[in-house]
């Protein structure tokens, strides 16, 4: 089919004063999808960048695997941001120990009512 479409398609004729056939390069449907597309050039940029995505997809990698902090490393960390996470576990543990406040459906829906009128 595709020969087919080559040899018969593709040549097209020009009017009488042009060229006598010239090469159709009209790509049917959308240019970088499917079956008979434009595929762009691979250039140095673009292998550049792939190489520095990559780059940093491994070090996340490397992250990822040792999620917890050694002795030795926390050490090196400031005294503010140890405290500071010492704080903010200490503000959630507080908010999680106070019972839960009990809401019933008629104080939620109080503020529909306001509107509305009695008999008078």
């Amino acid at each position: 089919m595709r020969l087919t479409h080559v040899l018969f398609g593709v040549f097209k004729k020009k009017g009488i004063t042009g060229q006598k056939f010239r090469f159709e390069r009209r790509i049917p449907g959308s240019l970088y999808a499917g079956k008979v597309r434009i595929v762009p050039d691979l250039k140095k940029g673009h292998k550049l960048r792939m190489w520095k995505e990559l780059a940093i997809e491994e070090e996340n990698i490397v992250y990822i695997s040792k999620p917890y902090l050694t002795t030795a490393e926390e050490k090196h960390l400031p005294t503010e941001y140890i405290e500071k996470g010492v704080k903010t576990t200490e503000k959630y543990e507080k908010i999680r120990s106070k019972p839960l406040r009990s809401v019933y459906l008629a104080e939620v829906l109080e503020h529909i009512n306001v509107s509305r009128r009695w008999e008078e």
